[in-house]
């Protein structure tokens, strides 16, 4: 898991006015699946794991786990 913690936070530096959170997971998810250890057998595809993430998000919010309201 040393890939994870390597991955830099790049906020704020000259070429990476548009970093954010995300581009932060898209980058430790590349490494890690260049690293061959990390990960083993889970996916990597970028689309495949932002929309998989897109999705459950979605979904936590619809059952209004984030506003309170959920059961």
């Amino acid at each position: 898991m040393d890939v994870f913690a390597r991955t830099p936070i790049r906020a704020g530096y000259a070429g990476y006015e548009n970093w954010n959170c995300v581009s932060w997971v898209q980058e430790a998810l590349t490494w890690a699946a260049q690293d061959g250890k990390a990960l083993r057998t889970c996916h990597t595809d970028w689309t495949f794991v932002r929309d998989t993430a897109l999705w459950y998000v979605a979904k936590k919010a619809a059952d209004h786990r984030f506003d309170g309201q959920g059961q």
